[in-house]
């Protein structure tokens, strides 16, 4: 969850107001009192976190050296920006481990998911691989092929040119 940041009365017009949250006192502070202009969060009871939660701190793990030293039933995340492979690697590390994993309800599931997935988009990219290899074999090939006409072009220039010069021109004399 996100943590809210208290904003402290004059934080904005004061220079020398630090960002440190001081619960308004004076009489007349429209904070205190809540005024339409002044809403801002004032902590209270309710932003207190759930009691199964308090005072265990989740830990964010991105690989597997920082889930050695923990112990059975530990509560971890997994970081959002880790790849498919290393999050196999990770889930079955849990799994073998006995972590409890947040994001993950059922980890074997999971793990499951993303292998499949996984092989899925392997499978996708070989076959755009191939279709690449396909297509620049065929644009070589086509490539040959014009080369050759060209080459076979100039060749039959050239002999017409030669044919032209060995003829000899007929004159048309008197009779």
């Amino acid at each position: 969850m996100k943590k809210l940041k208290f904003r402290r009365q004059g934080l904005g017009s004061r220079k020398k107001v630090k960002p440190v949250w001081r619960k308004p006192r004076g009489w007349g502070s429209k904070q205190r009192k809540k005024k339409k202009g002044r809403r801002t969060a004032m902590p209270n009871i309710s932003y207190r976190s759930p009691k199964k939660r308090r005072g265990k701190e989740l830990l964010f793990v991105s690989n597997i050296k920082e889930l050695s030293g923990l112990k059975k039933g530990t509560v971890i995340m997994l970081k959002s920006n880790i790849g498919a492979k290393k999050k196999i690697e990770l889930l079955n590390a849990c799994i073998k481990n006995e972590l409890i994993v947040k994001n993950y309800k059922k980890t074997q599931e999971a793990v499951n998911k993303l292998k499949e997935s996984f092989k899925k988009s392997k499978d996708k990219r070989d076959k755009e691989l191939n279709e690449k290899l396909k297509r620049k074999k065929k644009d070589k090939k086509r490539l040959e092929d014009k080369a050759k006409k060209e080459e076979a072009k100039k060749k039959i220039v050239k002999i017409k040119k030669k044919t032209a010069e060995k003829k000899p021109v007929k004159k048309e004399g008197k009779k």
